[in-house]
């Protein structure tokens, strides 16, 4: 538990976990012994997030992920009641997560491969704009993906799948001669905000998957820095960290 730090604790109205997660730590097991994960070390502490069926069943109250590399906020719930009333409340569109991200500037010459066009050919700082997609899975092993758009090849419209459309708000800032990126969305994909910031020109600093000028020595530069929900009782729940 030295790892991770809780910033909220469970209560009778607010039966859940809300933890900020170090990079390097996974977010759920990959088997069942696995003990090097932010489930397994919640669970001694609050075992009752191990009675609560998730979308997998390994992963119990976990309600949503963060890539490895990313810190940040991650919610467990402690009762089934409540998981599935945040189903229903993401299904609906208010369970909002939102992310900060250290931003480069994509050079004309450096896109990665596998991308359709832009979605926008200039954008203004400090208005929010909407980027959405289908997405599908790119590399050896799946392990990136990209954005699949109406417009795309067939090869690409063939391999999104099942995949629905997911929407990222963006907002950009100048701030002290970096690029700051606040996100926000309301369902999730894997990579979805790095794989859109890197779409519209502004792959996130130190990410090796979607910003060809990363390189070794930089710092990842991703962090999940907010949670907005509606209790069970209507009242809205909010937590936010600085980073």
């Amino acid at each position: 538990m030295e790892k991770i730090k809780i910033l909220h604790y469970p209560t009778e109205q607010e039966p859940f976990v809300v933890v900020d997660k170090p990079s390097g730590l996974p977010s759920a097991p990959l088997s069942y012994d696995d003990g090097n994960n932010v489930v397994h070390l919640i669970s001694r502490q609050f075992p009752a997030v191990l009675r609560v069926n998730g979308r997998k069943e390994i992963e119990k109250g976990l309600f949503h992920r963060l890539d490895t590399k990313t810190s940040g906020l991650l919610l467990l719930c402690t009762t089934q009641k409540f998981y599935d009333h945040l189903l229903e409340m993401q299904n609906q569109g208010l369970f909002e997560k939102a992310y900060t991200a250290f931003c480069n500037v994509q050079n004309t010459n450096d896109v990665l491969q596998g991308f359709p066009l832009k979605p926008f050919e200039q954008i203004s700082f400090g208005k929010e704009f909407c980027v959405t997609s289908f997405f599908r899975k790119f590399g050896e092993n799946g392990s990136a993906v990209r954005p699949v758009t109406i417009c795309s090849g067939k090869a690409a419209l063939r391999k999104m799948g099942k995949s629905k459309e997911y929407s990222t708000f963006i907002t950009m800032e100048k701030c002290c001669e970096k690029i700051v990126s606040k996100c926000r969305i309301h369902q999730g994909f894997r990579h979805q905000v790095r794989c859109h910031l890197s779409w519209c020109g502004f792959p996130v600093e130190g990410d090796f998957l979607y910003n060809v000028n990363a390189k070794e020595g930089d710092s990842f530069s991703f962090f999940a820095t907010s949670l907005d929900f509606p209790l069970e009782n209507g009242q809205k729940f909010h937590i936010e960290k600085e980073i």
